[in-house]
């Protein structure tokens, strides 16, 4: 026997984006009818409402289910107001009214007097219980799934990363197995993604479900040329030095008068820098001993130290140089990371001059494994941004990574030596 749907009650209190509809107490008749129970008086009675959303809803759900948390959310169809109160806090009425707004949930509230009262429960609406249904149907299947997925490419990653073969290898269902695949996958397919949040929006259909890739790899004993291979590691930090200005809220620092470089959180709010008027070109390199050696021994020019390949808080933070009509040297390792540092610097600085540090005289080391991650990396780069650097390491065999080297080289450049820079024909 189906109820009579509910009837829109008007309410003080109730917040906009909001209807109240009335919860009656219904009786069957001798006839079979449901009909509400009224008071003595035949009015109805108004002691409680379900407040859902009007459908104006127009906010970015995915945020507002991350700050509650899914397992959660949709961990029980029904929440007592008290459970809710007390995982959320002094949060929990604001996220709450946005999820009925949302249509994620109906908020069961008391009324006193036709004034909103205190809330009872949330319960989730009927699509998202059905959503909810759907996941605890697939769930069982899921860790059988995965562990297939996960037997299937670890003996395809092995020679890539045998740390993480050895960890897909593990039968034990963990929630961190679907991000463990899905980089396996990718390392073996040549897949580089655009940092973390790339990686996750791939697979995961959002970009912070699975932003913590990285971390999850790392705890996995997987090595950080292979976090680089997957384009999944960007340095959070930024060195700095000589004649150029930071500026952070209301204060500004002449990096100058420092020692650099000065290593800066690029991820930090109203951070901003500006060359300063005697700079005469800007050096990037990824290693700190020549970062240091550089910026001694050239008052005039801007030294970027990037630790690695630069996230893109740190690519914003470099761009006005780009606009600053002054020289740009790329000076990474000779190498599969260096080639990616340059990549991601080349959207920056897309006119700037990529040095092969392995021009300068440097000793031979061990040739790249034949078959091996680096030189398919290399191969997969010749046609890119920085191809003629992955062409020239392809033809030596073996990487440099020589700091004494950029230093020589950068000082020959910048005294405009015409043979300090030439690349292999």
């Amino acid at each position: 026997m189906t109820s009579p749907p509910p009837t829109p009650i008007k309410l003080a209190g109730v917040p906009a984006g909001l209807t109240a509809l009335l919860v009656e107490q219904h009786r069957t008749t001798e006839d079979g009818q449901l009909v509400p129970v009224r008071s003595l008086s035949r009015r109805r009675k108004v002691e409680r409402v379900d407040l859902v959303g009007d459908g104006s809803w127009t906010g970015d759900v995915d945020e507002l289910t991350d700050q509650v948390g899914e397992t959660f959310l949709y961990g029980a169809e029904t929440r007592r107001w008290a459970t809710v109160a007390d995982r959320l806090g002094e949060q929990a009425w604001p996220l709450a009214i946005d999820l009925a707004r949302a249509g994620i949930v109906e908020l069961r509230c008391t009324v006193n007097t036709l004034q909103l009262g205190e809330p009872q429960r949330w319960k989730l609406t009927p699509a998202h219980q059905q959503l909810r249904a759907d996941r605890a149907a697939d769930r069982s299947g899921q860790a059988a799934r995965w562990l297939e997925r996960a037997t299937a490419v670890a003996g395809e990653v092995a020679a890539i990363s045998p740390e993480l073969a050895d960890r897909l290898k593990q039968p034990v269902w963990t929630s961190t197995r679907p991000v463990l695949v899905a980089a396996a996958e990718d390392l073996v397919a040549g897949v580089v993604h655009d940092g973390p949040r790339a990686f996750s929006q791939a697979h995961f259909g959002r970009t912070k479900a699975r932003d913590d890739v990285a971390q999850l790899l790392t705890a996995a004993g997987v090595q950080v040329d292979v976090l680089d291979r997957l384009g999944v590691r960007r340095s959070p930090r930024i060195g700095l030095a000589g004649p150029v200005t930071v500026h952070a809220v209301d204060t500004q620092v002449d990096v100058g008068a420092l020692d650099g470089p000065v290593l800066l959180r690029a991820d930090q709010p109203d951070l901003a820098v500006a060359a300063g008027s005697r700079a005469r070109a800007v050096v990037i390199v990824e290693n700190l001993q020549a970062a240091e050696t550089l910026a001694d021994r050239l008052a005039d020019v801007i030294v970027v130290y990037t630790a690695g390949p630069p996230s893109n808080a740190a690519l914003r933070l470099l761009q006005p140089m780009a606009g600053a009509e002054l020289d740009v040297l790329i000076v990474p390792d000779a190498d599969l990371g260096g080639v990616r540092i340059a990549e991601r610097l080349l959207r920056v600085f897309p006119t700037a001059e990529v040095v092969d540090i392995g021009q300068a005289a440097h000793p031979t080391v061990d040739p790249w494994q034949a078959g091996g991650h680096a030189l398919e990396g290399l191969q997969h780069a010749v046609d890119g941004p920085a191809g003629p650097l992955a062409r020239a390491c392809l033809a030596r065999g073996y990487p440099v990574e020589q700091e004494l080297a950029t230093v020589a080289t950068v000082t020959r450049r910048l005294a405009a030596d015409p043979t300090a820079l030439s690349w292999p024909t």
